[in-house]
């Protein structure tokens, strides 16, 4: 190592240079084991004796660009009586004493002169016992509330930055997004049993209109600039920590406002730090030193970092630092968009790339300089790695829990002055949400650094087993429930921006016909969104749409807006059925975009598919059951289904085997079941009732045992949506006018017992679609899954073995008219 010019390799106390010295990590923890003396070096009689334990750590310094090695002092000979183990830094006169908690007194270094500007040590370093217990005497939900939880929680990390994962696109994530002043929230009490929401989403936004940021300047605020053989938005590695600040100082400081706002107060707050303890950070002083400040503008940095904060949260800026943050919209309306994470860091050709083409989260870090308090050092981390096995090298969960969500903290760097690590030039985040925390007894530690370490480390198992057990994309059955229940949320939302649209807008003077209406588009939007397939017109299309909308690869998904187009043409107009998305409606309902998964293709999906469906079939034949039992005729009734041909003329027609049907689902000639639970073959007759209404083209009317299908009397009806009124009911060939009981049938009960959204889809026009496939089967289930698809068969055979002999029993029923 070479001796910085002007210093003297050595310290100086009581007029004696000594000379000894030792090799440490940048932080001043012990690298070599033995001390040597730098007048040795030029005769060939400097030894470097390792601990084995550090050979890897050395090879990585010695090999990586970003690190440097520093020398520290340690006395060792003189009249005053000193521990060996007390280290001095290089750069930093104050005595390490962080593990020893040794005491020197009448040290001097021999370049103090250079140094003596009165900095002070950080914080990060004062010791005392620092305890965290937030739930220790109530529930989290009080500290945290009933919408914000662990699993929502894990779910946010897991998808911006689950390291298991190998992203190759940025997607919109809405998720985050929604619980944004949750995750900019800062938890504080004695023991941060209490918690503070920070800005969120609409407080961002807003910032960004009254502080007045052109397009440049947000660009210039989330580290983004436009690459110019490209025209896209890439990472802004030619702007440095200064300048970021000097624009958010800007900006602040040039709010015209005297309202009281947050933007006035911190306004007020900037201009009132002068001289001598601070200097602006101004275009002079960006001129003079784009890169280093003076101490007094570091001073005025972290002034102004802690500022942003109060004005954008932590979290949001954390994701500035990461490339994480995009926008849409114009100026005076922009608004933000979470983005998952980048690639971790670069791999094969990529690590060849000039460092201002990588789009890498460690090059990232690396640039802005952000260290992690779980990293044991006081530098920015090495390496972060998609998670191949567990025995590599550094725990990249505990990083990332580190760097977005516990305190990180970087450091300005001052002129003339090479690694000076002080509260003057530190630019602080601190703890963020800690919901997921449920260990009994707590943490604790020395400082703040120390508390978030052993917090990290336990977030990181936690979040393990918690993958493992909630979130694992390679168990099909953890993946199959977790897209069902997030497209059921989506196909809620579309649901009822149909029904405004058609039910709300009057489509029709008539009530029926639009309810019949948006019913049909609700059932197009089921297929479009649950299907496991995305990409063809007819199945995921919509999804598809969606998640196009979400790829910030996208042009659209600059837009305020999209028009999601469905594969069904209007009645009137003969054109495809239109919804405009916002991009804040994504947000409210925290859609979560898919993908094209193998996995939802596969024979596995099938299977749990049917073990699913199985099951539900169980809950609502017996729901159906009880309720026979309760208003049939000694528990006989009549079933009349309404097929509907998706005619707006005809609405539900009483189903006939015809010509233009491929299927039979009914014995020739009759229009209905008699459903008599005293006989127990009548119980695969019910189950045939619940397969059809898994298709959604059926409604069912239930009748007395004696009723027909024109009496007008009805004992209630439902469909695969819930129970219907009679005014409910379109149909020409069935006209409804009353109840012939007190019964009316709750709907909420009904939604509540399907597990499973999408049951069967409603297409029939493909020869092995879902309810052909169940003719087929019942027909000969010998036929090839170009008739049969894999979903029927599994679901089919696995009844078979709930209900032996269903098939021959139906087949007998269905085809040669017998009753079993």
């Amino acid at each position: 190592m070479k001796t910085p010019e002007g210093y003297v390799d050595g310290i100086l106390v009581k007029g004696k240079v000594i000379r000894n010295a030792l090799l440490t990590y940048i932080d001043g923890n012990c690298l070599l084991s033995k001390f040597f003396d730098p007048d040795l070096i030029e005769f060939g009689g400097l030894e470097f004796w390792l601990n084995d334990e550090y050979w890897g750590d050395y090879e990585n310094y010695l090999n990586n660009e970003y690190v440097d090695i520093y020398t520290v002092f340690s006395f060792t000979e003189s009249d005053e009586h000193l521990s060996l183990g007390t280290l001095v830094h290089l750069t930093d006169p104050s005595t390490r004493s962080d593990n020893l908690h040794y005491k020197l007194t009448r040290l001097e270094p021999h370049f103090q002169s250079h140094l003596n500007l009165g900095i002070k040590r950080s914080s990060t370093e004062e010791t005392g016992k620092i305890i965290c217990d937030p739930f220790a005497k109530r529930d989290s939900s009080i500290v945290y509330g009933e919408e914000f939880t662990k699993e929502v929680f894990m779910r946010i990390f897991y998808e911006l930055f689950d390291p298991y994962t190998q992203f190759y696109t940025q997607r919109t994530q809405t998720l985050a997004m929604k619980f944004l002043s949750y995750l900019n929230g800062i938890p504080h009490g004695t023991n941060f049993e209490e918690f503070s929401l920070g800005p969120g989403l609409a407080e961002v936004n807003t910032a960004l209109k009254k502080l007045g940021f052109t397009e440049a300047e947000l660009q210039s605020l989330i580290w983004k600039k436009v690459d110019p053989k490209t025209g896209i938005l890439v990472f802004n590695y030619e702007q440095t920590n200064k300048e970021w600040l000097k624009l958010i100082y800007d900006k602040i400081t040039g709010y015209p406002h005297n309202d009281g706002s947050i933007y006035a107060r911190e306004r007020d707050k900037l201009l009132n730090l002068g001289k001598p303890k601070y200097h602006k950070l101004d275009d002079a002083s960006i001129t003079r030193n784009r890169k280093e400040c003076t101490v007094e503008e570091a001073r005025m940095g972290v002034e102004i970092f802690e500022s942003a904060k109060v004005i954008f949260g932590h979290f949001t800026i954390r994701l500035m630092f990461t490339n994480m943050i995009d926008y849409y919209g114009n100026a005076g309306s922009f608004g933000i968009k979470i983005l998952n994470r980048p690639s971790l860091e670069p791999r094969g050709k990529a690590k060849d790339l000039p460092l201002e083409e990588r789009q890498y989260m460690r090059d990232f870090l690396f640039k802005i300089g952000l260290i992690p308090s779980t990293f044991q050092y006081d530098r920015p981390v090495q390496r972060l790695v998609s998670y191949t096995s567990k025995n590599d090298m550094i725990s990249t969960i505990t990083f990332l829990f580190g760097f977005f969500h516990l305190e990180s903290h970087l450091y300005l760097e001052i002129e003339n002055m090479a690694n000076v690590k002080t509260d003057d030039n530190m630019l602080s985040l601190p703890l963020g949400p800690l919901v997921s925390l449920t260990a009994s007894g707590g943490f604790s530690g020395e400082n703040i650094r120390s508390l978030s370490r052993e917090i990290g480390i336990y977030l990181e198992s936690t979040y393990e087993r918690y993958r493992f057990d909630n979130l694992n994309p390679t168990d099909v059955s953890i993946l199959g429930r977790n897209f069902l229940n997030d497209q059921s949320g989506t196909l809620d939302f579309i649901a009822k921006k149909i029904k405004t649209q058609i039910i709300d807008g009057h489509y029709y003077m008539d009530k029926t016909k639009n309810k019949w209406l948006a019913n049909q588009l609700i059932e197009h939007a089921r297929l479009g969104l649950i299907s496991e397939r995305a990409g063809s017109k007819t199945a995921g299309y919509l999804r598809l749409q969606i998640e196009s909308f979400m790829d910030n690869d996208k042009a659209e998904s600059k837009q305020n807006s999209f028009i999601l187009e469905f594969n069904y043409l209007m009645p009137k107009s003969r054109q495809p059925f239109k919804l405009e998305i916002k991009q804040s409606e994504l947000v409210d309902y925290g859609i979560v975009a898919w993908g094209k998964r193998a996995l939802l293709e596969s024979d596995e999906y099938s299977t749990y598919r049917a073990k699913l469906l199985l099951q539900n079939s169980h809950n609502i034949r017996k729901y159906l059951t009880g309720l026979i039992d309760v208003l049939g005729d000694g528990k006989k009734i009549r079933i009349f289904p309404l097929f509907d041909g998706g005619d707006i003329n005809t609405g539900g027609e009483l189903f006939r085997n015809a010509e233009d049907y491929s299927f039979q689902l009914l014995p020739d000639g009759e229009t209905y079941l008699d459903i008599d639970l005293n006989n127990d073959n009548d119980l695969f007759k019910l189950q045939h009732v619940i397969n059809l209404l898994y298709t959604g083209k059926f409604t069912f009317v239930v009748k007395k045992l004696t009723g027909t299908w024109n009496d007008g009397e009805m004992i209630f009806a439902f469909n695969r949506e819930g129970f219907l009124e009679p005014n409910e009911i379109y149909s020409q060939s069935m006209i409804i006018s009353k109840y012939s009981t007190i019964f009316r049938g709750d709907s909420e009960t009904w939604q509540k017992l399907w597990i499973y959204p999408k049951a069967w889809s409603s297409d029939t026009r493909a020869q092995n679609s879902d309810i052909n496939s169940y003719f087929h089967y019942i027909d000969n289930p010998k036929r090839d899954i170009t008739q049969i698809n894999r979903f029927i068969k599994e679901y089919m055979e696995r009844m078979e073995i709930l209900f032996p002999g269903y098939r021959l029993i139906m087949k007998k029923y269905l085809f040669y008219n017998i009753n079993p």
